[in-house]
């Protein structure tokens, strides 16, 4: 027949074996962090049947075997720690790639970015015209510089129609520009003060 001392001690012995066992000790929120999860999917784990060492309340914090944790998941969803942090990190990509597009979008309403397709159709549209223009210019140059004597007098003839080809050119955007300001102008004029 055993004596209370000797069941006491079996059980002390006992346990002090079991936690010899265990492995390191960590609370709710250390768990969360090593096993890079959140609180939710922890919740849903215990549900699910997760280990524990102590299971908390009345004041007191839940205690897990944080090894024993991972072999359950490990067991139970064949996942490891590295298959969630590259989840996670796909996650973060995916919420960062979601953002950009937000923004772009954002921009785009407030008219600070144009779609590429019509940035390429205006410089296309301009570099058809200077290509006109220059194509041009001997043409023009040629009836205006007959029968002049002189370097310097075909020069200014010469850097007179490349000047008039620029300021063509550059008139229709600046005319765009105006027109623009003039818009804007208006639309703040109208709008509440």
């Amino acid at each position: 027949m055993r004596t209370f001392k000797s069941v006491l001690l079996y059980c002390v012995n006992g346990i002090k074996t079991e936690r010899k066992k265990m492995g390191t000790i960590v609370d709710r929120n250390q768990l969360v962090e090593e096993m890079q999860i959140g609180h939710s999917t922890l919740t849903k784990y215990i549900s699910q049947g997760l280990p524990y060492v102590d299971r908390g309340g009345s004041g007191r914090l839940a205690t897990f075997d944080l090894e024993a944790c991972k072999q359950w998941r490990q067991e139970r969803y064949g996942k490891t720690a590295d298959d969630d942090e590259s989840m996670q990190q796909a996650r973060l990509r995916k919420l960062q790639a979601e953002a950009s597009l937000a923004e772009l979008e954002l921009q785009k309403s407030h008219g600070q970015v144009i779609p590429i397709e019509d940035v390429a159709e205006e410089l296309a549209d301009l570099f058809s015209k200077i290509k006109s223009q220059l194509l041009a210019l001997p043409v023009i140059t040629a009836g205006l510089v007959y029968g002049k004597e002189t370097v310097r007098e075909i020069q200014a003839i010469i850097d007179e129609q490349i000047r008039i080809v620029l300021i063509e050119l550059s008139s229709k955007y600046i005319k765009e520009e105006e027109q623009e300001d003039e818009l804007t102008r208006d639309i703040k004029q109208e709008l509440p003060q």
